[in-house]
Formats: structure tokens, C-alpha cells, sequence
């Protein structure tokens, strides 16, 4: 391609972007002369300029340098709620639970995790894309990549339709910052529907309520109206204030904080997969008799899936040489439940439950009685007041707000490995009992909730639930299968009937 073709493509990106040679020639670090010489066809960009503008304009270097003209892509703008404090240039901060996860981006996708819904029908991709389209602009604080400032990441609105994709076997493949730049993707395989999300946008919750966002757009645009919107939102309404706030800190005080102890933990023991592969498996099961099984040894469904985990943990530690360290499970806790809050970005915390060496001969029962009283003692109010007061006031921290970016990246990478991967064992994730319009109660088989295993630890857990069904998910990053037979035999041990389905098994196809 000679350099007058090239400019021309430029021209036509940079015009179709919305954007000023001034302005494009700050996002390049470049003087507006240069760009003006470049879309003459003066000269030609070298090969970092032209690595920058594949990523400004999010095309590929085909279709940058190629003969074949670009496509121009349909740009939108998202919904903005009335009052919301945004800057000049429309930028939104993390919220304060967000701030450890972009260390991660482009990294082996230990942040990204997946909601799913399998329906009574094979979805139509071209609906499904006519209902993302139709909603995304519905969850302006969903609509947005990630940005490196000079002192924090921050999120930029994104401007350009998403596109709904065929499924994978592997899920959750880590997100790169390029082309549309969005921190989220809607995926489709026969009659089911995924979204899987980069952490730092929203949590669990925030997620379920896009799903059913989106599903009940779908269920309009296909079958009629839907009467009232439980657990969801209406894409044609406009966002509220409180749906886009950080609620952590809303609810900051300056009143007692946190005491926090960290030692290393213990980690299965196994052969890791290739990089970023998880092997995932989903039991399926009756709702009733998950919650009679709890009632049976007193405790509630997260209790009794906890205690297992335990003794699963407590049975494969005592033939390792780490046999004399805590295993720590780390349960998350939506704070919504505690800190009445509307917010659809992060509002969560991890509450751990530690298992020291002495209890290796324990029981259920016991195990039970062990978990209840750890979480008891840390899912009060002034408890978890205190973890909020604590986590805000390291952000708030006068070195915090001056120190710059890639300081702080080195700081949060040494957080996350030193305060979290090893200091928890694995994590279980309950979202619970879902709910849903009417029109989806039927239209809806199951919910599917579902972690990454990171190379740390290699194992999570995660459990929803809707109407009859309820779904344990066992996602891990090593060969070795012991853990998903360990949860077959506490089905087995409670007279709970369960179907299994795998990415690697007969009822999962390749795809």
C-alpha cells in the first residue's frame, strides 16, 4: 500500500471515530502536523504508529494496510442517568473493589467469570443480537474499556456495537484491550446464553441482572411483552443515579476499621492444564433436596456446601507436605443484602472461613458448626462496616492518591498474590435462588453460574439456583478430577439425585 492509500484509510477512521487530527494526534502522542502529513500521504507512520492506530481505531493490520476498504461500524452513545457526576470527558472511576483486577487484563483470566441461562428453545443469533444492541446502552457503567491515567486505571465509554459470538469449550478466555475494547461478551451455543465479565465492572449480581436484561429483550422481540421486570431492567427506561454509584463509598465512614491477619494457605496439589483452560463441570440438581440436606444438618445450603469443601480440602491435605497449614475458603457476601444498595458495579466482600490442621478427623456436623460460627462472626453489620471502612481508606491514603500508576500496579500485583491467591485455598460463590419476570419463569431451564480457577489454588466453586433447580459448578485449572468426585459422593451421601454435565464430556460437544 503506498502512502496516499494509506492516508486516505486514516482520514476515513479518524472521521469516523468522531475525532480531530488534534485530537487523534493526542491519543498517538504525536504532533497534529505529523497526522496531517500522514492522511496527505507526506509520509508514512512507522510501525509503533501504526501498532497505535490499529488499537485507537480497534482494526486489525489487515484491515488497516489492506486494499479491502474498512467497514464503517454504527457508534452509540449509552444511556446517562439524570444528576450522575461525570467528568468533561465522560470517564468513570472504579469503584473501590475494582481496583485490583485490571492488573490482570490480557493475563490468564483469573478476574473473568460467566452467568448463563439454558432456555427451552435454540436461540436465534440475529434476536440476540438485535436484543444486546437494543440494551446495551441501557447499563452505561457495562459500556466502557479500560484506560491507564497517570494515578489510576479508569473506565472510557465505548462507542461501538457489540456483537454477540458463537460459544466456546473453554470458557472464560481472559479480555484484550483492542478493537471494541469491551470488558464484557455475549455468547450463544444452541439454547444457551452466557455473559462473562472482566470483574472490574460489575460482581455476580450486576451480571445476573444483565443476563435477564437481556433475555427479556430477547423474549420481547420474539414472543410478546414482559409485564414486570423482577431482577431485571427495562432497556427502554433510562438509568438511575444509584445504579451507577460506588457503593463502598456511600456507606465509608470513618468509625472503627478492620484488624486483618494474613498467613499462606494451603493449595491443591495437581498438573495444570494449558494456559488459560478451565475444565468445568455443572451438577445438576433439585433445589428441595439441597435445601432438605442443609435443614438436616442445620445449616443453610452455602453452610453445608462450605463444610464439604472442607472436608474435601481436610481429606486431600493430610497426605501433602503443606498438611500443616489453614486451608481458607473464601465465601463472597453481597453486601447489597446488609447496605440496602441499587448499584450494578461491584458490592461485594469475601468472608473466610479457615480450617486449621487439628480438625482433620471432623466430621460434617462438625465442620458444619465450625463454618457457621466463622461466618456468623464475620457477616454482622459492624463487621463488615469495618472491612468497608478499612478498604476505602487504603484508597483514600494520601500516598495512594499521589503515588503513580505503575507503582501502583506493582503494589496491587503484590496485594493480590500476598493478600489473596495465597492466602485462600479456593473460593465458594452461592448466588442463590434467582428470580425473573413471569414470561421467563418457564422459558427459563437453569441458571449457570461459574468462576475461573486460577493457576493458584486451581479449583472454585460456584452454586445458583432457579425454581426447582440448582446448579453446583466445579471449574479447575489441573488434570486431576478428585474434587468433582469428592462433590458426587456429598450428592450421594444426602440422597440427592444429580445429572452432570462437562466442557469435556459427552453432553458438552466440540465446538
Amino acid at each position: 500500500m503506498d502512502a496516499k492509500t494509506l492516508g486516505k484509510k486514516i482520514a476515513q477512521l479518524r472521521k469516523d471515530a468522531g475525532l480531530t487530527q488534534v485530537e487523534l494526534a493526542e491519543k498517538l502522542m504525536v504532533s497534529d502536523k505529523a497526522v496531517s502529513k500522514w492522511e496527505v500521504g507526506g509520509c508514512f507512520p512507522d510501525m509503533e504508529q501504526i501498532q497505535n492506530l490499529t488499537k485507537t481505531f480497534g482494526v486489525t493490520y489487515d484491515e488497516l494496510l489492506g486494499d479491502k476498504p474498512v467497514v464503517k461500524k454504527e457508534r452509540i452513545k449509552p444511556k446517562k442517568a439524570k444528576n450522575v457526576q461525570l467528568s468533561k470527558d465522560d470517564w468513570y472511576k472504579l469503584d473501590n473493589a475494582a481496583k485490583v483486577f485490571p492488573t490482570e487484563i490480557g493475563g490468564k483470566g483469573s478476574s473473568v467469570f460467566r452467568v448463563s441461562a439454558v432456555v427451552n428453545e435454540e436461540i436465534d443469533p440475529k434476536i440476540l443480537q438485535q436484543a444486546l444492541e437494543d440494551l446495551v446502552v441501557r447499563f452505561p457503567t457495562m459500556m466502557v474499556t479500560l484506560k491507564k491515567g497517570l494515578f489510576w486505571y479508569y473506565f472510557e465509554p465505548v462507542y461501538i456495537l457489540p456483537s454477540v459470538k458463537t460459544d466456546t469449550r473453554y470458557p472464560m478466555h481472559y479480555f484484550r484491550l483492542n478493537k471494541e475494547g469491551y470488558l464484557f461478551r455475549v455468547l450463544y451455543y444452541k439454547n444457551r446464553v452466557a455473559v462473562e465479565v472482566f470483574h472490574s465492572i460489575t460482581d455476580g449480581t450486576g451480571a445476573v441482572i444483565f443476563l435477564n436484561s437481556l433475555l427479556a429483550r430477547y423474549y420481547m422481540l420474539k414472543h410478546g411483552r414482559i409485564t414486570e421486570y423482577v431482577n431485571c431492567k427495562n432497556s427502554d427506561d433510562y438509568p438511575s443515579e444509584t445504579e451507577t454509584e460506588d457503593s463502598f463509598i456511600r456507606y465509608f465512614n470513618k468509625s472503627k476499621k478492620a484488624r486483618r491477619k494474613y498467613a499462606p494457605s494451603y493449595h491443591f496439589d495437581g498438573k495444570p492444564l494449558k494456559k488459560g483452560r478451565n475444565v468445568v463441570t455443572h451438577f445438576i440438581v433439585n433445589t428441595g433436596d439441597v435445601l432438605k440436606a442443609a435443614h438436616a444438618h442445620n445449616a443453610t445450603v452455602t453452610e453445608l456446601i462450605t463444610a464439604y469443601i472442607a472436608k474435601t480440602i481436610l481429606e486431600r491435605r493430610a497426605f501433602t507436605k503443606r498438611m500443616k497449614r489453614n486451608a481458607v475458603i473464601q465465601v463472597p457476601v453481597n453486601l447489597r443484602k446488609i447496605f440496602p444498595s441499587e448499584s450494578l458495579r461491584n458490592f461485594a466482600y469475601f468472608a473466610n472461613v479457615t480450617v486449621p490442621p487439628v480438625v482433620e478427623n471432623a466430621d460434617i456436623d462438625s465442620l458444619v458448626g465450625l463454618v457457621k460460627t466463622q461466618l456468623a462472626g464475620q457477616l454482622t453489620e459492624k463487621s463488615l462496616q469495618a472491612n468497608i471502612n478499612t478498604n476505602v481508606n487504603s484508597e483514600k491514603m494520601f500516598i495512594m492518591r499521589i503515588l503513580p500508576m505503575e507503582l501502583k500496579k506493582i503494589g496491587l500485583n503484590i496485594a493480590k498474590v500476598f493478600l489473596g491467591d495465597r492466602m485462600s485455598t479456593m473460593s465458594f460463590s452461592n448466588l442463590g435462588r434467582q428470580q425473573c419476570p413471569a414470561e421467563l419463569d418457564n422459558f427459563i431451564d437453569r441458571y449457570e453460574f461459574t468462576l475461573h480457577a486460577g493457576k493458584t489454588g486451581g479449583i472454585a466453586v460456584s452454586m445458583i439456583s432457579h425454581n426447582d433447580k440448582a446448579v453446583l459448578t466445579v471449574s479447575r485449572s489441573i488434570k486431576e478430577s478428585y474434587f468433582e468426585k469428592a462433590m458426587a459422593e456429598m450428592f450421594g451421601e444426602n440422597g440427592i439425585e444429580v445429572r452432570v454435565e462437562s466442557n469435556i464430556g459427552d453432553n458438552y460437544e466440540e465446538m
